[in-house]
């Protein structure tokens, strides 16, 4: 997978080039379409299922706010809320996806593995 450093405040951390992102983004699209349009209106614990996932990625996405002030300057961010980066951010962008454990691919990862078998 070809890649490219970018340094930041004294980290160089390695990104994805943008055909991967792009692919990414696409993949994390498709999985979050499918959970919200193809769930059935099934409950569980009391709560609908669609529901239930959009609290627990809100939720996520609530307590990463308070721990990364630069929340804002990660695409997965506004892939998840359903913005756009502002047009002053969006050469400042830290990278793609927030580092393990805070990882919202790996959150719709789980999330998707739970109700969908994995092809």
């Amino acid at each position: 997978m070809p890649t490219s450093a970018k340094c930041v405040k004294y980290k160089v951390e390695v990104m994805p080039n943008q055909d991967d992102a792009l692919s990414q983004e696409g993949e994390i699209r498709r999985k979050l379409r499918r959970l919200y349009d193809d769930l059935p209106e099934e409950v569980v614990y009391g709560t609908p299922t669609k529901i239930g996932i959009a609290d627990e990625i809100v939720d996520k996405m609530s307590a990463m706010r308070k721990t990364y002030r630069n929340y804002y300057l990660y695409r997965t961010w506004h892939i998840l809320a359903g913005s756009t980066p502002r047009d002053e951010d969006r050469d400042r962008m830290v990278g793609f996806d927030f580092p393990h454990p805070d990882s919202l691919v790996e959150l719709v990862d789980e999330i998707y593995g739970r109700y969908w078998p994995k092809i």
